[in-house]
């Protein structure tokens, strides 16, 4: 007689459990939020104004970046050799948005443009409504979104059609 208890306690447990759980991922997707191992891309449209933080000239190419990333080190390489092909140094900013040490990346940048780090890089993911690396975004002087690229071949290809249309 007591098997049957507790088999039936326990039978119990498991059916308040599993509703519970749906319970709580109710809830989760009332409010927006996604289950683990899901996945939301955003990227800025064209057209979409930004805020960019910070003092002084304003980037036309922001490159985000992750260290440890391994779709970061294959966009790196075509991303230093579209910002040593842009107009003046002070218009392109690699973000590197982790804690890591950046000087590699410091290094591979070199005279290209300015390495964003630390507090500012946090308010430039911010402002960029960065959720996933790696990610290029070309801007207007003034801060509106022109193109947006995330991996080697759209980024060759957006800043080819670019040039040749500078070059028109």
């Amino acid at each position: 007689m007591l098997a049957i208890g507790i088999a039936f306690v326990s039978l119990a447990l498991g059916v308040f459990n599993l509703l519970m759980l749906f319970a709580v991922l109710n809830r989760l997707k009332e409010h927006g939020a996604r289950p683990p191992g899901s996945r939301r891309v955003t990227v800025l449209p064209a057209g979409t104004s930004v805020q960019v933080p910070g003092d002084g000239a304003k980037p036309t190419l922001v490159a985000f970046f992750a260290p440890g990333c391994p779709a970061c080190e294959r966009l790196l390489p075509v991303f230093i050799e579209v910002a040593a092909r842009a107009a003046g140094a002070e218009r392109v900013a690699m973000v590197i948005a982790a804690g890591l040490d950046p000087e590699r990346y410091r290094v591979t940048l070199g005279n290209a443009g300015r390495l964003i780090t630390g507090l500012l890089a946090v308010q430039y993911v911010g402002a960029f409504e960065v959720i996933a690396f790696p990610i290029v975004y070309a801007l207007t002087p003034d801060g509106v979104v022109r193109w947006s690229a995330r991996d080697s071949q759209s980024l060759t290809a957006l800043s080819a059609n670019e040039a040749a249309a500078a070059t028109a």
